[in-house]
């Protein structure tokens, strides 16, 4: 093969793999996304056990388990830093109620 031809090769690899990372960095930035707008929402969201039990499901579903089928490493520290961020958002509602 020509140095020509392994020079193509190479560039055609590159190539595939910019537009390989480019799209897992877009799948990634918009999971975090959608994970900053459910930990945002019990800021918001009235005080009934409905709306609490429906903000943690969804939360768990859109965030909790999009992390563990799409295979993160760090899913147990990310879950962590997520509840804390939730929890003092619940503590900060609940001062205010009291």
């Amino acid at each position: 093969m020509s140095a020509d031809g392994r020079d193509t090769r190479r560039i055609q690899f590159v190539r595939e793999l910019a537009s390989a990372v480019s799209d897992e960095t877009d799948g990634v930035i918009d999971l975090n996304k959608d994970i900053l707008r459910a930990v945002d929402v019990p800021a918001t969201c009235s005080y009934t056990a409905e709306a609490f039990t429906e903000l943690l499901a969804t939360y768990r579903l859109q965030c909790i388990d999009r992390l563990s089928l799409e295979g993160y490493a760090n899913l147990d520290y990310r879950v962590a830093e997520l509840d804390t961020k939730i929890e003092g958002i619940l503590l900060q509602r609940l001062k205010h109620v009291i």
